[in-house]
């Protein structure tokens, strides 16, 4: 650090040394000149480091009641700093309390949709199976009067050959019956199909169901045609004009 009051020194703090102006290496004196630099100097040093003060952290201040052992005094030090650690820790643990209580959440909306999509499945199935049984039942009537009528009809035609030449005389109600029977094998022939399909994963339980709701709706209704088609041939109205039966609209 500079002396302000050193002869060397003027007002502004700056050194001035006219020895260093009139530097002859001939004639002038370093060691002199060294020492009157020296002297412009004080022995503390010319930048002081001050220390900038940290964070201020809070802790718990230890307070040992007189004639506490050494045991005593280091539980309660350890006490007092697991302490002010327990709130982070806390909090760390609660914050995946919470993640894992959404996870739950989550999990539990899946079932309840799972359930009640299963619960969906179930009865519609039940629903098909009473459709199914139904079917079956008007089907096994079906057959039951086609049997006893072609029997009446073999009676009454001898000349015929088989049933299908005796349908095909009766022109337009018996070419009628002969589509809606062709028709009604294609159906039965398309759920079948799908059945496969399902049992090979490539048609879901869901569109199946569906698909077979649909065949077996169309399969009443061509069964019904049918039927009433078979009334009026045993009537022996051959050109259809005492009941006109519309044809099963396109799938």
């Amino acid at each position: 650090m500079i002396k302000s009051n050193h002869k060397s020194v003027d007002s502004n703090g700056r050194v001035y040394l006219p020895e260093l102006t009139r530097w002859n290496p001939y004639s002038s004196n370093l060691v002199s000149i060294i020492g009157i630099l020296s002297s412009v100097f004080s022995s503390e040093p010319p930048v002081h480091a001050v220390r900038s003060p940290g964070p201020q952290v809070l802790t718990a201040q230890v307070i040992n009641p007189p004639g506490m052992s050494r045991r005593d005094i280091l539980i309660n030090s350890l006490t007092v700093k697991l302490r002010a650690k327990l709130p982070a820790r806390v909090k760390t643990e609660v914050d995946e309390l919470n993640r894992a209580r959404e996870a739950e959440n989550v999990v539990k909306a899946n079932n309840t949709r799972i359930k009640k999509a299963q619960a969906d499945l179930i009865n519609l199935r039940v629903r098909m199976e009473t459709e199914i049984e139904a079917l079956i039942a008007l089907d096994a009537q079906n057959r039951e009067w086609i049997k006893k009528n072609s029997a009446d009809a073999s009676d009454a035609a001898p000349n015929s050959t088989s049933a299908l030449s005796y349908l095909e005389a009766e022109s337009v109600v018996g070419q009628q019956v002969i589509d809606l029977m062709a028709e009604e094998c294609a159906h039965e022939d398309l759920m079948d199909y799908l059945c496969a399909l399902n049992r090979d994963g490539k048609l879901s339980m869901s569109d199946l169901l569906k698909e077979i709701r649909v065949l077996t709706r169309k399969l009443f209704e061509i069964r019904t045609l049918k039927r009433r088609s078979l009334v009026v041939l045993q009537s022996g109205n051959s050109m259809g004009n005492a009941l006109k039966v519309p044809s099963p609209p396109a799938r």
